[in-house]
Protein backbone atom coordinates (compact mmCIF):
# COMPACT_ATOMS: atom_id res chain seq x y z
CA UNK A 1 0.00 0.00 0.00
CA UNK A 2 1.08 3.49 -0.64
CA UNK A 3 1.97 5.80 1.43
CA UNK A 4 -0.29 8.77 2.18
CA UNK A 5 -0.10 11.85 0.64
CA UNK A 6 -0.56 14.31 3.90
CA UNK A 7 2.22 11.98 5.27
CA UNK A 8 4.69 12.39 2.26
CA UNK A 9 4.39 16.19 2.83
CA UNK A 10 4.51 15.82 6.31
CA UNK A 11 7.59 13.70 6.52
CA UNK A 12 9.28 16.01 3.45
CA UNK A 13 8.64 18.94 5.83
CA UNK A 14 10.60 17.08 8.21
CA UNK A 15 13.18 15.78 6.16
CA UNK A 16 14.02 19.33 4.63
CA UNK A 17 14.12 21.29 8.07
CA UNK A 18 16.41 18.16 9.16
CA UNK A 19 18.94 19.87 6.52
CA UNK A 20 19.51 22.92 8.25
CA UNK A 21 23.15 22.90 9.30
CA UNK A 22 25.74 25.36 9.05
CA UNK A 23 28.01 23.22 7.04
CA UNK A 24 24.90 23.67 4.00
CA UNK A 25 24.93 27.66 4.39
CA UNK A 26 22.57 27.98 7.42
CA UNK A 27 22.95 29.96 10.63
CA UNK A 28 22.55 27.11 12.70
CA UNK A 29 22.52 23.38 13.14
CA UNK A 30 19.35 21.34 14.02
CA UNK A 31 19.55 18.53 16.34
CA UNK A 32 16.52 16.92 16.06
CA UNK A 33 13.67 16.68 14.09
CA UNK A 34 10.46 14.58 15.25
CA UNK A 35 8.20 14.19 12.68
CA UNK A 36 4.09 13.66 13.49
CA UNK A 37 3.96 14.16 16.74
CA UNK A 38 4.89 16.58 19.45
CA UNK A 39 7.23 15.36 22.79
CA UNK A 40 7.76 17.05 25.65
CA UNK A 41 11.27 18.19 24.69
CA UNK A 42 12.86 17.33 28.34
CA UNK A 43 12.16 13.90 27.77
CA UNK A 44 14.71 13.71 24.55
CA UNK A 45 18.07 13.31 24.84
CA UNK A 46 19.69 16.41 26.31
CA UNK A 47 21.54 16.74 23.37
CA UNK A 48 18.72 17.11 21.07
CA UNK A 49 16.93 19.69 22.93
CA UNK A 50 19.65 21.79 21.95
CA UNK A 51 18.32 22.55 18.43
CA UNK A 52 15.21 20.54 18.41
CA UNK A 53 12.26 20.65 15.54
CA UNK A 54 8.81 18.84 15.68
CA UNK A 55 6.19 18.95 13.49
CA UNK A 56 3.03 17.44 12.79
CA UNK A 57 -0.24 18.12 10.73
CA UNK A 58 -3.23 19.89 12.31
CA UNK A 59 -5.60 20.61 9.97
CA UNK A 60 -6.48 20.54 6.26
CA UNK A 61 -8.97 22.39 4.33
CA UNK A 62 -10.25 20.83 1.02
CA UNK A 63 -12.03 22.63 -2.22
CA UNK A 64 -13.33 20.51 -5.02
CA UNK A 65 -12.60 22.12 -8.29
CA UNK A 66 -13.76 20.05 -10.73
CA UNK A 67 -15.00 16.62 -11.83
CA UNK A 68 -11.67 14.97 -10.80
CA UNK A 69 -9.29 17.16 -8.99
CA UNK A 70 -9.45 18.79 -5.74
CA UNK A 71 -7.04 21.91 -3.91
CA UNK A 72 -6.47 21.24 -0.21
CA UNK A 73 -4.74 23.64 2.08
CA UNK A 74 -2.97 21.61 4.84
CA UNK A 75 -1.91 23.40 8.26
CA UNK A 76 1.22 21.78 10.33
CA UNK A 77 2.88 23.09 13.32
CA UNK A 78 6.51 23.43 13.94
CA UNK A 79 7.50 23.18 17.16
CA UNK A 80 11.06 25.16 17.67
CA UNK A 81 12.93 24.72 20.51
CA UNK A 82 16.36 25.77 21.46
CA UNK A 83 18.14 25.28 25.15
CA UNK A 84 21.12 27.84 26.79
CA UNK A 85 20.48 30.38 23.79
CA UNK A 86 20.18 34.30 23.26
CA UNK A 87 17.08 35.60 21.43
CA UNK A 88 19.56 36.13 18.61
CA UNK A 89 20.33 33.15 18.40
CA UNK A 90 17.03 31.76 18.35
CA UNK A 91 16.03 34.41 15.88
CA UNK A 92 18.71 32.81 13.41
CA UNK A 93 17.27 29.42 14.31
CA UNK A 94 13.48 30.73 13.29
CA UNK A 95 14.93 32.60 9.75
CA UNK A 96 16.53 29.20 8.88
CA UNK A 97 13.41 27.26 9.45
CA UNK A 98 11.11 29.50 7.06
CA UNK A 99 13.84 29.50 4.80
CA UNK A 100 13.81 26.18 4.48
CA UNK A 101 9.86 25.80 4.37
CA UNK A 102 9.82 28.49 1.49
CA UNK A 103 12.86 26.69 -1.15
CA UNK A 104 11.48 24.69 -4.06
CA UNK A 105 14.22 21.90 -3.96
CA UNK A 106 11.72 19.86 -1.84
CA UNK A 107 8.67 20.19 -3.07
CA UNK A 108 10.53 19.36 -6.67
CA UNK A 109 11.68 16.20 -5.05
CA UNK A 110 8.36 15.43 -3.40
CA UNK A 111 6.44 15.80 -6.24
CA UNK A 112 8.18 13.50 -8.53
CA UNK A 113 8.45 10.58 -5.24
CA UNK A 114 4.35 11.16 -4.47
CA UNK A 115 3.71 10.17 -8.15
CA UNK A 116 0.42 11.88 -9.99
CA UNK A 117 -2.33 11.50 -7.61
CA UNK A 118 -1.05 15.13 -5.90
CA UNK A 119 1.43 18.17 -6.60
CA UNK A 120 2.31 20.55 -3.80
CA UNK A 121 1.64 23.42 -4.96
CA UNK A 122 2.91 26.32 -2.63
CA UNK A 123 4.77 26.40 0.80
CA UNK A 124 5.20 29.04 3.45
CA UNK A 125 5.24 30.37 6.97
CA UNK A 126 2.09 31.82 7.81
CA UNK A 127 3.01 32.62 11.97
CA UNK A 128 5.43 32.67 14.18
CA UNK A 129 4.74 32.61 17.92
CA UNK A 130 7.51 32.98 20.13
CA UNK A 131 7.64 31.88 23.80
CA UNK A 132 10.61 31.11 26.51
CA UNK A 133 10.70 30.10 29.90
CA UNK A 134 11.80 33.26 31.03
CA UNK A 135 14.27 31.56 32.65
CA UNK A 136 17.84 33.19 32.35
CA UNK A 137 21.03 31.16 33.34
CA UNK A 138 23.73 33.86 32.81
CA UNK A 139 24.46 37.14 31.56
CA UNK A 140 26.70 36.97 28.31
CA UNK A 141 26.97 41.22 28.62
CA UNK A 142 24.76 43.85 29.46
CA UNK A 143 22.32 43.33 26.54
CA UNK A 144 22.06 39.89 26.42
CA UNK A 145 20.48 37.48 28.22
CA UNK A 146 20.84 33.63 27.78
CA UNK A 147 17.12 31.14 27.78
CA UNK A 148 17.13 27.85 29.82
CA UNK A 149 15.04 27.25 26.79
CA UNK A 150 13.43 29.42 23.93
CA UNK A 151 10.54 28.35 21.85
CA UNK A 152 8.53 28.93 18.97
CA UNK A 153 5.43 27.52 17.12
CA UNK A 154 5.97 28.13 13.86
CA UNK A 155 2.25 27.40 11.54
CA UNK A 156 3.50 26.24 8.28
CA UNK A 157 0.69 26.55 5.18
CA UNK A 158 0.73 23.79 2.36
CA UNK A 159 -1.05 23.89 -0.77
CA UNK A 160 -1.82 21.28 -2.81
CA UNK A 161 -3.65 19.96 -5.58
CA UNK A 162 -4.90 15.92 -5.19
CA UNK A 163 -7.43 13.93 -6.94
CA UNK A 164 -9.32 12.12 -4.47
CA UNK A 165 -10.32 8.53 -5.80
CA UNK A 166 -6.55 7.86 -6.23
CA UNK A 167 -5.85 8.55 -2.46
CA UNK A 168 -6.26 4.37 -1.94
CA UNK A 169 -5.65 1.61 -3.61
CA UNK A 170 -9.73 1.06 -4.28
CA UNK A 171 -10.04 3.99 -7.32
CA UNK A 172 -13.96 4.52 -7.45
CA UNK A 173 -15.30 4.75 -10.54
Amino acid sequence: MADSAKWLILKDLGDAIATISIANGYNTDIIKVVKGKVINPESLHPTWQSALAQVRMVRVENTRTDGHMNEARAFFQAAASMTNVTFANFAKFLDDIEDVISNDFWRDTLTQTAGTYYEVRDTHVESIEIGSDQEFDEMLDSSQEQYKRATATILIVVDFDYIPNLLSEVASG
